[in-house]
């Protein structure tokens, strides 16, 4: 990860300090330094390189050969080549840095005010680059023709802006327009522009600032009434809006903020970060929810609206709900015009949309929630070759991925595939990263869902061979690819919805992988989803379902007994063995959420319950081999008597959601000394809960177990592609017994 962090910059002067001659070039495969000099010199030089990388660059690998002098007579940076295999390298959009922003607020400096300034160290990469190499004329500003000023930066090997591809100047690099839509006069540019954009902030107005990777919507986070005014105009029910701080210490008002949490918030990738409230000030930005995700200016434009307009700013996706985000002016100024006021847009291009990274603390690690800007495409480093794959992962959080050379590259945020615009955006990322990084697949790998976007995608490639992985074994293969880990392994993947390979929902399964094969061998008792894909939407159908199977009294009514009806008739309610729909009817169960507004609201709203309590007991949850087979399964049915016993006696729902949260805590650890595999893997979306999460590592750390949880790459359905390409190293895996 060398290219457009100023690494051509520091090879020169190294090799100017060890008076060694060569030259230093770009390529598609990477960098190529040829030195020629002192034996003593060279081996001095390659020992410093590693010392003195720039922020950002690392040497994932390197190959070095001797070969005949040519006596050369200087060291030289020369033109970039695209010639070789293209090695996955493009590196993230990163932070404005320290040292562009003390110019920016400096009135003396040339760059005074200029939103758009940016050097080696910082800026805009992987939302600009149209091809490899990383070279200006290969971006989208190569419509910007440099003025004399910055030329003489660009082509000075000891300036910070050598070879910074997006350099630019008030003079010849790109301008800032505000535009208010029903106000043809109101059009403004420049320092106006800002003004006007502020002034509209400042009036409780609806802006959508075109950013770093795609437009967000932006407004006063202390104003309620225009909070709730974003929340309906942007159909988003109680989903937890993230705040845009001015800096660390007015966010520390708020939130209580740990060394981690600071260094991440204040980290080049300049993530969402979710942080503890400490008050209620905020509670219109993420209502019933004791987090807040919290974040700094991260570009140089959104430092110069923070500064001016001092307040906090709800900062959110520039799209309608389950839409990808807008990147281009005239998109934006139809898909978002019945939710933003104003518009303050830029005439530079984003060649592909970039989103706002989500990530929390977890058992004293970071756990990457939304993969984007930061974080996409930074690849992980494979110790062995990966067959050329294309991965299209899911259907929910979709994310793609490609596997070439010892890299398996994640691609950023997709989304949901549930509308015309996701599908065209993942279709359009499939079609990038293709030509970006010249793939020519042996495999398309998809889920098995016969009905995901995904997979009928992969089935229409009819030219390269088709590969179906089951939906939560892919997970268990994203963990091992993120840890770089080979069986025998015990893999736990716990979520909503998958597809199983019985026809019926799977959600609770675990896997032991040895060399040859992958087993199911545990789950949980399977239950009725009655009305289908609505009981998802509303977990009190779920809830109905389990007291019934659980030989509790419910009340008679209209509805349970239309909902019993179905159940009992197999009318569209499928069976599923789902953690995660077990979380939405306990739920709804204790009366926590008996209709979601937004997806795992149920889960949450349960998980924050438990935070509340201190409780070490737990309930039944007996494991009985399933009829017929091997499978473990673990009966959820005496913890539902249990917890409607407690419900009696007027139990804290508290103590109660903890002690479901130690009842799943004790039963991994039961499948964990079932399994006799010292290695335990932890995956799928359930792994985002932290109380979870946390006394599941405690307790299989405890107990001697090597645990093994996400950080870098998604546990939800976001990791999905990574673990499908890292599968095809793993083939005799896949058939399972």
């Amino acid at each position: 990860m060398i290219q457009g962090v100023g690494f051509r910059p520091l090879v020169f002067q190294l090799a100017k300090r060890m008076q060694l001659n060569g030259w230093v070039s770009n390529s598609s495969e990477g960098v190529t330094i040829e030195l020629e000099g002192i034996k003593k010199s060279i081996d001095k030089f390659l020992r410093q390189l590693e010392h003195e990388l720039p922020p950002y660059a690392s040497i994932q690998g390197r190959n070095i050969a001797l070969i005949e002098t040519w006596g050369e007579k200087e060291f030289a940076i020369k033109e970039s080549t695209n010639t070789g295999e293209t090695a996955p390298h493009i590196l993230p959009d990163i932070a404005v840095c320290h040292e562009c922003l003390e110019e920016m607020f400096d009135p003396l400096n040339r760059r005074f005010a200029y939103p758009f300034i940016n050097c080696t160290h910082c800026g805009p990469r992987f939302s600009i680059v149209q091809s490899l190499p990383y070279d200006r004329a290969n971006t989208t500003m190569a419509g910007f023709e440099m003025c004399e000023e910055c030329r003489a930066e660009y082509e000075d090997p000891t300036d910070r802006r050598f070879h910074a591809q997006p350099i630019a100047c008030p003079n010849c690099g790109p301008q800032i327009e505000f535009r208010h839509l029903s106000e043809s006069s109101s059009t403004f540019i420049g320092k106006k522009a800002m003004e006007s954009a502020i002034h509209s902030l400042k009036s409780g107005k609806i802006l959508a600032l075109k950013g770093l990777g795609g437009f967000q919507l932006l407004v006063d986070a202390t104003n309620t009434a225009a909070v709730q005014r974003l929340r309906e105009r942007k159909q988003r029910g109680n989903k937890p809006f993230a705040v845009m701080f001015p800096d660390i210490e007015s966010a520390r008002e708020t939130v209580k903020i740990s060394d981690p949490e600071e260094k991440l918030i204040k980290s080049p990738e300049a993530p969402i970060v979710l942080v503890e409230k400490q008050n209620n000030k905020f509670d219109s930005a993420s209502p019933k929810n004791p987090y807040l995700g919290v974040f700094l200016p991260y570009s140089p434009l959104h430092h110069q609206l923070l500064k001016q307009f001092n307040n906090p700013l709800i900062a959110t996706s520039g799209n309608l709900a389950n839409e990808p985000i807008c990147i281009h002016n005239e998109e934006a100024f139809l898909r978002l015009k019945s939710i933003a006021d104003v518009f303050l847009v830029h005439d530079r291009p984003i060649q592909r949309p970039v989103d706002d990274s989500v990530v929390r603390m977890v058992g004293g690690d970071i756990q990457v929630i939304r993969r984007a800007r930061g974080y996409a495409p930074y690849p992980i480093q494979m110790s062995q070759h990966v067959p050329p794959t294309l991965a299209v992962g899911g259907h929910l959080k979709n994310t793609i991925a490609i596997g070439k050379g010892h890299q398996i590259v994640l691609s950023q945020h997709i989304g949901n595939l549930d509308t015309m615009e996701s599908v065209s955006a993942f279709d359009s990322t499939i079609s990038d990263f293709r030509t970006l990084y010249d793939l020519q697949a042996e495999a398309v790998v998809a889920d098995k869902h016969p009905d995901y976007v995904s997979t009928r995608f992969a089935e229409e490639q009819k030219s390269e061979h088709n590969v179906h992985i089951q939906h939560h074994l892919a997970h268990v293969f994203s963990c091992m690819a993120e840890h770089g880990l080979k069986p025998p392994l015990t893999g736990i993947a716990w979520d909503g919805t998958g597809y199983g390979d019985d026809g019926t929902i799977w959600g609770a399964e675990s896997f032991k992988l040895t060399e040859q094969t992958s087993r199911r061998f545990a789950s949980i008792y399977p239950f009725q989803l009655p009305g289908g894909e609505s009981a998802i939407h509303e977990p009190e159908r779920i809830a109905i379902s389990l007291l019934h199977s659980a030989g509790q009294q419910i009340p008679q009514t209209k509805k349970t007994n239309l909902l019993l009806e179905l159940n009992e008739k197999g009318i569209n309610s499928p069976y599923c063995s789902s953690i995660g729909r077990l979380f939405d009817g306990i739920s709804a169960i204790i009366g926590l959420c008996r209709e979601i507004n937004y997806e795992a609201e149920a889960a949450m709203l349960l998980e924050f319950e438990a935070m509340q309590s201190d409780t070490h007991d737990h309930y039944d949850f007996p494991a009985h081999k399933s009829d017929g087979s091997n499978l473990t399964v673990f009966d959820w049915r005496p913890m539902i008597g249990q917890i409607a016993e407690d419900l009696r006696t007027q139990e804290p729902t508290t103590h109660i959601a903890r002690k479901f949260h130690n009842t799943l805590t004790e039963a991994i650890l039961e499948i964990a000394r079932l399994s006799n595999e010292n290695k335990v893997l932890l995956s799928g979306g359930c792994f985002q809960n932290k109380v979870l999460t946390e006394m599941t590592i405690h307790k299989l750390t405890e107990a001697g177990f090597k645990t093994y949880s996400h950080h870098q790459i998604p546990s939800n359905d976001g990791g999905l592609a990574a673990g499908q390409v890292y599968a095809q190293l793993f083939k005799s895996n896949l058939k399972l017994t």
